[in-house]
């Protein structure tokens, strides 16, 4: 049922709405209902108390000195016509009590008459000079909780008073006039946030199900497909990753199509030439005084399968994490010599102009000496394949830091495209595609030596000018 995005947030929105409502519901409607029925109830008992004191100031206006009680008896129809006036104007009760607290006068049908106000409520009002406003259960009076208002009356020295009283449970006109227009408000901000929830959710959900739909085809080796990118919003940063995953899947598959068929061809072809001259070996084809001949021919593409499944074993150790590193210090420049007599013979073949350019005589590094000639032999070997035949092959060392040693493999020749540079270190790249000039190779080398300049806490890197040169940089660790 929650598994959709849209059910999810309309049902989160519901929740919000619901209980945010709520609380303001309650909060609002009980302070204006209490605020409405105390200003009901002070204007009733007010208008009450002007409306006594001038009927009393009349009613002494002769000059005899009349009292409270006797104003009363005279008065007491004329004045519960006009309080149950005003009671119904303001639906409220309103009675009038003695100095005792017996009730003498009462707005028409409150069927309060010769009942008594508690005695708190007629010493709160005949002590002090201001009126008195009580909400809760008049014991004696009212069996519910009312809301009242008790104002003292100027009749003679023996003060009255008036009281006007509503019940909090009741529901005045004006509070469900709010509660009505507060339930439309409500109705139409849930529409609103409802309509309003469910763009916010299709312009997330269509993304995301877009976004599912190409990872699918990506599962399924299709990397063609592109995710629309909308906006600047963090879905429209995922559409741009997916995008970038596809672009580097597609490159990844393409190099690994090139690297099986690479793979295929550099395993297929010395298979076939050593079981063709094993088999002439053995049918007698090919004469005794040329076995030898074969045999090392044979023996050579051995050892370049032995090279192969070196490199691949190679790789798959980098790959799983378990090849280990002996680090500690060492000459480079010496290794560095070593690698290029190592590949005397073809540098002599292609009558390569050799620059060997040395800070110092000795240079140490703190790396793996093995992986690091491994490195260098790379490097060096790319160097002599790509070159141009009487071209300038240089290595060059120096120490630009205290802590930092920089080797540098540099060659006139082929060059690499400025546009692929940037894969030059990917697993099974191949600058030379027609395997002109590189026939062995699978596009390994450098990615192992990357990741092993990288493991010693190295970096490695490549400039290149397409048709005329070659440089990569290696940076070590110093001692």
């Amino acid at each position: 049922m929650f598994k959709s995005v849209f059910v999810k947030y309309m049902v989160c929105f519901l929740l919000i709405f619901a209980v945010s409502f709520s609380v303001l519901f309650f909060i609002f409607v009980g302070t204006v209902s209490t605020n409405e029925r105390t200003n009901s109830v002070t204007h009733a008992a007010e208008s009450v108390k002007v409306m006594v004191d001038r009927a009393y100031a009349v009613y002494i206006g002769d000059g005899v000195v009349r009292d409270y009680f006797s104003f009363i008896n005279d008065e007491r129809e004329s004045l519960e016509v006009q309080i149950s006036g005003i009671a119904d104007c303001t639906n409220t009760v309103i009675f009038i009590a003695n100095p005792n607290g017996d009730i003498s006068v009462c707005s028409s049908g409150s069927k309060l008459r010769n009942k008594s106000v508690p005695g708190f409520i007629m010493n709160n009002v005949l002590t002090s000079d201001q009126a008195y406003t009580f909400v809760g259960e008049v014991e004696g009076l009212f069996d519910e909780e009312y809301c009242l208002k008790a104002i003292e009356l100027s009749t003679g020295d023996n003060h009255g008073i008036v009281v006007a009283a509503t019940p909090m449970n009741v529901m005045s006109s004006f509070v469900a006039g709010m509660i009505g227009t507060m339930s439309r408000i409500a109705t139409l901000v849930l529409i609103a946030g409802m309509i309003g929830c469910y763009f916010i959710s299709e312009r997330i959900v269509v993304p995301l199900k877009n976004i599912d739909k190409a990872a699918k085809s990506f599962a399924a080796g299709n990397f063609d497909v592109r995710v629309q990118v909308v906006g600047k919003d963090e879905i429209a940063e995922l559409a741009a990753t997916m995008n970038s995953m596809a672009e580097s899947l597609a490159e990844l598959e393409k190099l690994r199509s090139g690297f099986l068929a690479n793979v295929s061809h550099d395993l297929r072809t010395p298979m076939t030439i050593i079981s063709g001259y094993i088999d002439g070996i053995l049918d007698g084809a090919i004469p005794k005084e040329k076995q030898d001949y074969y045999l090392g021919i044979v023996a050579t593409e051995v050892r370049r399968l032995s090279r192969l499944v070196g490199t691949l074993l190679d790789i798959s150790r980098i790959q799983a994490g378990d090849r280990k590193f002996n680090i500690r210090e060492f000459d480079i420049c010496q290794k560095a010599v070593e690698v290029m007599l190592s590949n005397e013979s073809r540098i002599e073949a292609k009558e390569l102009e050799v620059d060997i350019d040395l800070e110092n005589e000795k240079i140490p590094v703190l790396a793996d000496s093995d992986s690091i000639h491994q490195v260098l032999y790379n490097l060096v070997d790319n160097a002599i394949k790509f070159s141009y035949d009487k071209g300038v092959l240089r290595v060059k060392i120096t120490q630009p830091e205290s802590k930092k040693v920089k080797i540098e493999v540099y060659n006139e020749g082929k060059g690499i495209p400025k546009d692929e540079l940037k894969y030059v270190f990917d697993r099974f790249y191949k600058a030379d595609k027609s395997r002109g000039l590189d026939k062995s190779g699978v596009g390994l080398g450098l990615y192992i030596s990357r990741t092993i300049v990288e493991a010693m806490n190295g970096k490695i890197s490549v400039d290149s000018e397409e048709g005329k040169w070659c440089r990569f940089t290696v940076i070590l660790q110093a001692p």
